[in-house]
């Protein structure tokens, strides 16, 4: 059993957050499990702390493909995202398979290859590893998530992805028109 909350989790402020457990092991249907969650003051514990062993670790400013990017190493894969192009140029396997291989070679052998390819360029092609002007940060991290937000500078196109041990999920915070995936 691991824990990971949002940075902004505070439980001695009305526990505004997102709480995160990763449930190991297999439960039958006339199984139960119980789980006691406690909450502790980091300046005066109680309780010691749980020896979590982190599924999700993020670096910052690693290079890739010559770009500033995010490595995020997890449970099956590793991830590159490009900090200033606001996607992911690569997801190597546990047996090196890149399966983006996004490069700076002409057309489908690596420039148009990427995740996502959200905004046409013709539109300002924002959201593609390479060159760009997103401003990436990670927001927030532990042993079972990653959080990385991307922007515009006006801030007209958001996105949100949440990198777990096994998946990573996007959201689309702001978009002033159609985007495509």
């Amino acid at each position: 059993l691991g824990f990971d909350a949002d940075a902004s989790f505070d439980a001695n402020n009305n526990a505004i957050g997102t709480l995160i457990i990763m449930l190991d092991g297999l439960t039958s249907s006339i199984e139960q499990r119980q789980y006691h969650v406690y909450f502790d003051v980091k300046e005066h514990y109680v309780f010691a702390p749980a020896d979590v062993i982190p599924r999700v670790v993020p670096t910052d400013n690693v290079d890739d493909e010559g770009q500033a990017s995010f490595r995020i190493e997890a449970a099956n894969a590793d991830y590159f995202y490009h900090k200033d192009g606001g996607g992911f140029s690569s997801l190597n396997d546990g047996d090196g398979n890149d399966w983006i291989s996004y490069s700076t070679a002409a057309g489908s052998a690596g420039e148009y290859r990427g995740l996502p390819n959200l905004v046409h360029p013709n539109d300002g092609g924002y959201f593609h590893p390479g060159a760009g002007s997103i401003v990436s940060s990670l927001v927030a991290e532990g042993p079972l998530k990653a959080t990385i937000h991307s922007a515009t500078p006006d801030s007209s196109w958001e996105t949100l992805w949440e990198i777990f041990p096994d998946y990573a999920r996007m959201t689309v915070l702001e978009a002033p028109i159609a985007y495509w995936f």
